[in-house]
């Protein structure tokens, strides 16, 4: 009976603890909105335990068998916590518990008898993740702005867990104070602890307004994990608005985007007046919004479409006169105080103005704390040039199109090959508020045609015109002052035929004419369409059996269209290299007919790629190659020639350096000095090119007596005679001798002798003796004797001047 009793007994445990559940136990209080609902798992259900499990929540487990005991196994099998049933539950608290891979198993069962859907199925815990700051880390002292609290956690959902969150130095009652009610919000006040209790996706804006200077700290916790994280909203005081624009003035022409470009730091909004009413009779002011997210310094433009009326009307949404190059600015009103009836505006200096804010003054809306003023100048719009440029482009180029076009290979030409692409081109200004890329046909007072000059009695050529449809146009750009239009349909065009071309804005713009009978505004041109041609050189007849042996042709197809050549010889080569056309209308095919025996005739066929019926095919004969071309630099003009100069005097050198060869090379040109190279440049020149090279400043200070000096290059050089002289260190200045001046001898000065001054001998000055000034006695010397015979020689000294004297 004891056997069978325990037998029934360890089973009973097993059933009970096959309906454990695992949940989540949160912390004491109310569940709020998102928070995370317990996982109910009775017998026979296999769904298992969630996983994760978060650092600091507690895991039970219910409905345990009496005297259960059940471990918490690492995943090495390490038992980190046991828990002895009581109330038939256990609970793990899972504080402390280092991340990793777990499972729960009673150690009174066996493993065959433990119940594989709890007690060996592993699970995960983990620490959450959790960071929490202000969208704005500060806010001015006397803003009205609200601060929203940014929480995220990149390992759990917003929605399935609350948050308590604090303010250092708020009590609960101030704290109440400064969480929003953001619509929708529902949050709990915790006095104990001073904290709100909230939904992690529901966290209400906080109101700082009004708050003391200083930073705000701010903890969030999440209510049942380990979870935290903090952020700061620094309170500061107001800084002063920096609202200026960019330049004193701004100038357009008329029937161009005129552009006004100014920062605004420290500011929020904008409020821009164009115009004066009582100066111009016209008066816009605009309110921008957006700067807080404009970096400091970036500048803003402001744009009006001059060719339309510069009201506030709006077209899905947007301006239609106004727009603004800033992705995060927007003009939120336009009031119009004195407009006009209809567009453009008349060429004149309108003042524009910067300010904070507007307001109603009166019915009339004016600029609040105007910051900066300056002037936008419309001048009278310059009619399109007269003349039309022809372009072309290969059949098919992808590229021809407004997003590709600089990609494009197009080139200017006045002969169209059949079946190449045309477009057209003419100098524009004042055009690109009315003038955009895309189709002509859908864009007002725009159009082109093409008419085939053909002289024949009772002919009538083919016109091609966008108005009615039998011409397909593209404007590709309107940049720099000139507008290029791409001819979709150019295939329909006739070869052999010329044609007159015409862009034209129709006198109704009222940007070309004032009234109903203005001309229309045209640029003009001619084109002729040719049949498509290739051909080889006659230099192709023979081909040099080298590695890279060439041969040339010429076509008249657009450059950048694919030439396809075949050189065959039966049973001994076959090659087939492909090359492009250049702009000259030129292609070059490159062969390797290295090895290959001198007199092979063979045959030479050069292919259009656009146009397989363009073939050009000639019979050329491998010939023995020539010598190589190389590039001869030589040196002429030399200049200083034979010359002579005073050491440390700085010379500069020139000469002429040409290339006489027959190939483009590259050499460096040395100055030398008795044949050594002191300094070298690096000249590139085409066959038969020139060009002066200088060698300036040279020292010549450490130089003395002659030298050969000249320019050098690889192949020749020209040199001539550079002497240096020295000078003589005992040579006086003004005629002296010995170093006197104003022709005294032995260092006297104004005709003194024996370095004397003033008349005076021996050193003295004034008629001083015995180097004394101004008459003095030498009192200077103790040495005894040494006074007599200064005074003896003095005497002598004397004598010898007056017998000269005499």
């Amino acid at each position: 009976m004891t056997s069978n009793t325990e037998s029934y007994r360890e089973k009973g445990r097993a059933v009970f603890l096959a309906a454990m559940m695992i949940m989540s136990i949160f912390a004491a209080g109310a569940v709020f909105a998102g928070s995370a609902a317990a996982n109910d798992v009775t017998a026979g259900d296999d769904s298992g335990i969630d996983s994760p499990v978060y650092v600091g929540q507690q895991v039970a487990l219910n409905d345990v068998s009496d005297d259960a005991v059940v471990d918490l196994l690492n995943r090495d099998g390490n038992s980190v916590s046991s828990q002895l049933e009581s109330d038939n539950s256990v609970v793990f608290q899972t504080d402390g518990v280092s991340p990793g891979i777990y499972k729960f198993v009673d150690d009174g069962l066996a493993e065959d008898a433990q119940d594989p859907d709890w007690h060996q199925q592993n699970f995960e815990i983990v620490e959450q993740d959790l960071s929490a700051s202000f969208t704005d880390s500060t806010l001015e002292e006397d803003s009205d702005d609200l601060s929203t609290l940014e929480i995220e956690s990149d390992n759990r959902d917003l929605a399935d867990f609350d948050v308590e969150i604090s303010v250092d130095g708020y009590d609960s009652s101030a704290l109440d104070k400064l969480a929003d009610g953001t619509a929708g919000t529902d949050y709990t006040l915790n006095d104990e602890d001073d904290s709100i209790t909230v939904a992690a996706d529901s966290v209400p804006d906080f109101d700082f307004t009004g708050e003391e200077l200083g930073e705000n700290n701010v903890t969030v916790d999440v209510v049942d994990t380990t979870a935290s994280a903090s952020g700061t909203l620094e309170v500061v005081e107001p800084v002063d608005a920096n609202i200026e624009f960019t330049e004193p003035g701004f100038e357009s022409e008329l029937g161009d985007d005129a552009e006004v470009s100014f920062v605004a730091d420290n500011t929020n909004e904008v409020s821009v007046q164009v115009g004066n009413a009582a100066d111009v009779n016209y008066e816009a002011i605009l309110d921008l919004s957006g700067f807080n997210d404009v970096a400091e310094g970036e500048e803003v433009t402001l744009t009006l479409n001059t060719a339309v009326n510069p009201d506030a009307s709006e077209t899905d949404g947007e301006y239609d006169a106004w727009s603004v190059d800033h992705e995060d600015v927007s003009i939120d009103t336009v009031t119009i105080n004195n407009g006009i009836d209809t567009a453009p505006l008349g060429a004149a200096d309108y003042e524009v103005s910067l300010g904070l804010d507007s307001s109603d003054n009166g019915g009339t809306q004016v600029i609040d704390d105007e910051q900066d003023t300056a002037f936008l100048t419309l001048t009278e719009r310059t009619p399109i040039g007269q003349d039309l440029t022809t372009w072309t482009a290969p059949d098919g180029d992808e590229n021809l199109n407004p997003e590709d076009w600089e990609d494009a290979q197009i080139s200017t030409t006045d002969s169209i090959a059949a079946g190449d692409e045309v477009a057209m081109s003419f100098e524009a200004t004042g055009v690109n508020s009315f003038i955009e890329t895309g189709d002509i046909g859908e864009q007002d007072d725009l159009s082109l045609k093409l008419e085939e000059q053909d002289d024949r009695p009772n002919a009538e050529g083919q016109s091609l015109f966008t108005e009615d449809d039998t011409l397909d146009a593209t404007i590709l750009t309107v940049k720099d002052g000139q507008v290029i239009v791409a001819v979709n349909n150019a295939d329909a065009l006739n070869a052999g035929s010329t044609y007159d071309a015409t862009f034209a804005i129709s006198g109704d713009n009222a940007l070309v004419g004032d009234n109903a009978e203005a001309d229309d505004e045209t640029s003009e041109g001619s084109f002729s369409v040719e049949e498509r041609t290739i051909e080889w050189d006659d230099s192709a007849s023979e081909v040099e059996t080298t590695a890279n042996a060439t041969a040339t042709g010429t076509t008249n197809v657009a450059p950048g269209t694919e030439v396809t050549t075949l050189a065959r010889a039966s049973g001994v080569f076959v090659q087939r290299p492909s090359t492009t056309v250049a702009d000259d209308g030129s292609f070059t095919a490159t062969l390797n007919f290295e090895g290959e025996e001198a007199d092979q005739k063979f045959t030479l066929t050069a292919t259009d790629t656009n146009d397989g019926d363009n073939q050009a095919e000639i019979t050329s004969t491998l010939v023995e190659a020539g010598p190589e071309p190389t590039a001869t630099f030589e040196v002429s003009e030399l200049n200083p020639e034979d010359v002579t100069v005073n050491q440390s005097d700085l010379i500069t050198v020139t000469a002429n350096i040409a290339n006489t060869g027959d190939a483009a090379g590259t050499q460096d040109v040395a100055f030398t000095l008795n044949g050594d190279a002191l300094a070298t440049q690096e000249v590139s020149l085409d066959a038969g090119g020139s060009t002066t090279v200088e060698f300036a400043d040279v020292d010549t200070s450490e130089l003395e007596g002659d030298y050969e000096h000249g320019v050098a290059t690889d192949d020749a050089s020209q040199t001539a005679t550079l002497t240096v002289n020295v000078p003589d260190d005992t040579t006086d200045e003004n005629g002296e001798e010995n170093g006197t001046e104003n022709g005294e001898e032995n260092g006297t000065e104004n005709g003194t002798e024996n370095g004397t001054e003033n008349g005076t001998e021996n050193g003295t000055e004034n008629g001083g003796e015995n180097g004394t000034e101004n008459g003095g006695e030498d009192t200077g010397d103790s040495q005894p004797g040494f006074g007599l015979m200064v005074a003896v020689l003095s005497l002598f000294g004397a004598a010898l001047l007056a017998r000269r004297h005499n």
